[in-house]
C-alpha cells in the first residue's frame, strides 16, 4: 500500500495503490502512423486538492440577505410580546421569552450544529490512539447539513409565529379595570354642547389612557 515513485522533493507521487491508474488513457501516435492507447501517469500531490467555489457570489448574496431577514425582525419581535400581553406584565413577558430563546436555542443550538459539523468530517486526527481535530471536512456535506439545518429552524420561527398571530386574543380596552394611574377619557367627536352643556352621547366608547395624558374637549 502506498506510493511507489516520489518525485520532485517528496512533493509529488507516482503509482499509487490507491489510485487507479488505468481509469484515464491518452492517444498517440507512434512512428507506424498508427494510434496506440497508453494509461496516463497519474500524480499524487502533498496536500488537499484545490477544488474551487463556483457559487461563491450566489453563496454571499444568500448569506447577506438572511442576515438581513434575521436581524430585521428584532423590534417586531418585541412589538409583538409587548402587544400580547396586558402593559402590567410586558417585563415578565419579556423576561420568559429570553428564558425560552436560552432553553430552546442558546444551549442546545450549539450542541445541534457541532453534530452536524463533526458528522461531516472525512479524516480525523489521532493523537495517542485518541482522535482529536478533524483534519478533512466533506465541504458539500457540511454546507448542506448547516443551510438545512438554519432553514428548518427559520420555517418553525415562521410558522409559530403566524399561530401565535391566528390564536392571540389582546385583553379588551372595554374590560380593563380602571385603575388610579389611568384617566377616563371621550373622544371630542362624540362630544355635543346644548346650552352650554356638555352632553355625551350615548353610542360614545370610553377609553383608558395614562393620567399624564390628558384630553380636553373645547
Amino acid at each position: 500500500m502506498g506510493c511507489l515513485k516520489i518525485l520532485e522533493d517528496e512533493s509529488k507521487y507516482s503509482e499509487c495503490s490507491c489510485i487507479n491508474q488505468t481509469s484515464t488513457e491518452r492517444l498517440v501516435v507512434n512512428t507506424s502512423g498508427e494510434i496506440d492507447q497508453l494509461p496516463t501517469q497519474i500524480m499524487a500531490y502533498v496536500g488537499e486538492c484545490d477544488r474551487g467555489c463556483k457559487n461563491m457570489v450566489p453563496f454571499l448574496c444568500g448569506i447577506v440577505l438572511m442576515l438581513v431577514l434575521n436581524f430585521v425582525n428584532a423590534v417586531p419581535n418585541k412589538m409583538v410580546v409587548m402587544r400580547c400581553v396586558p402593559d402590567n406584565e410586558r417585563a415578565y413577558a419579556l423576561g420568559v421569552q429570553w428564558i425560552f430563546l436560552t432553553l430552546l436555542g442558546a444551549i442546545p443550538g450549539p450542541l445541534l450544529f457541532g453534530i452536524f459539523i463533526d458528522k461531516s468530517c472525512n479524516m480525523w486526527e489521532t493523537n495517542c490512539s485518541k482522535a482529536g481535530n478533524c483534519i478533512l471536512y466533506d465541504n458539500v456535506t457540511l454546507s448542506y447539513q448547516l443551510t438545512l439545518g438554519i432553514f428548518i429552524l427559520q420555517v418553525l420561527a415562521a410558522v409559530f409565529y403566524f399561530l401565535s398571530w391566528k390564536t392571540i386574543k389582546p385583553p379588551s380596552l372595554e374590560n380593563r379595570p380602571f385603575k388610579d394611574s389611568e384617566e377616563c377619557c371621550v373622544n371630542p367627536s362624540n362630544i355635543s354642547i346644548d346650552n352650554s352643556k356638555i352632553i355625551l352621547n350615548s353610542s360614545a366608547k370610553k377609553d383608558y389612557i395614562p393620567k399624564i395624558s390628558l384630553l380636553h374637549a373645547t
